[in-house]
């Protein structure tokens, strides 16, 4: 199964909002997804 980390920065909670969106169209298309927050991110997450 493919897999996608989409790392999100906002003030405003757009960007937010688009990652879910984005994590939803992914996950109909068959890709597992996580949405983290850029500032709890670590560097292994992209291994």
């Amino acid at each position: 199964m493919d897999r996608a980390v989409i790392l999100v920065g906002t003030e405003t909670g757009t960007a937010e909002d688009l990652a879910d969106e984005l994590a939803a169209t992914l996950g109909d298309a068959g890709v597992e997804t996580e949405i983290v927050d850029m500032e709890e991110a670590e560097p292994g997450l992209l291994d």
